[in-house]
């Protein structure tokens, strides 16, 4: 893949979309990775903040590697906030199918803040973003309704899709909720024409709806 295909990948997402050019050039020095399915993300890349320029990556958590915490596709950037920490992240990423991802650097990100502010505007205003994301994560996972707890992880999901295949027994247990209590919910939201659940798939029609109940 030539690097000017992948500028117009790069621009997809909001942080370069409006940079200047000599951004660009300092982003070809980056590091190019690509993946085939299932393979992970060595940890020697998990400090450098990473553009998905082809295909697309899922997070886990690294004790428990079968529950999806986050779906990143073609444009997409992962590891905005631990580019700048020292410490070694909690999730890991792998490839759910061939993938290509450009990796930069912290001291490269900040050669790019120099050149271009609108970048580490951008940067901030991402970051501010996804502060406000994790903060309805977590009224989500210690909400006291087994509604508001379903809400939030529909909500949280249906970033990445509205449609959405749901393994009953294995959600009630990532969610810790009994399973009986989760299709009354289920079927409650069903009834309010919030979601329609049908041969294992939920489909969202009001998101605004599911936002209400959390």
């Amino acid at each position: 893949m030539t690097f000017q295909l992948m500028e117009k990948r790069i621009k997809n997402n909001s942080i370069f979309s409006n940079c200047k050019r000599e951004v660009f050039d300092r982003l070809a020095k980056g590091i190019v990775a690509d993946f085939e399915l299932n393979e992970m993300v060595p940890e020697n890349l998990s400090s450098y903040l990473g553009i998905v320029i082809s295909g697309r990556f899922e997070a886990y958590d690294k004790g428990n590697k079968k529950t999806t915490l986050n779906f990143f596709k073609e444009g997409d950037v992962f590891g905005a906030a631990s580019v700048f920490l020292d410490n070694t992240s909690i999730s890991c990423l792998r490839a759910s199918k061939k993938s290509t991802a450009l990796f930069i650097s912290k001291d490269l990100l900040k050669e790019i803040f120099d050149i271009d502010s609108n970048v580490s505007i951008a940067y901030a205003e991402f970051l501010s973003q996804r502060v406000q994301f994790l903060s309805k994560k977590i009224t989500a996972f210690i909400a006291p309704s087994v509604e508001s707890t379903l809400c939030g992880y529909l909500l949280e999901v249906s970033k990445e899709s509205e449609s959405i295949k749901l393994n009953a027994s294995l959600l009630s247990k990532t969610l810790d909720i009994g399973r009986t209590s989760l299709y009354r919910v289920i079927s409650t939201l069903c009834d309010e024409k919030i979601i329609t659940f049908e041969n294992g798939v939920v489909n969202i029609l009001d998101l605004e709806g599911l936002e209400k109940r959390i």
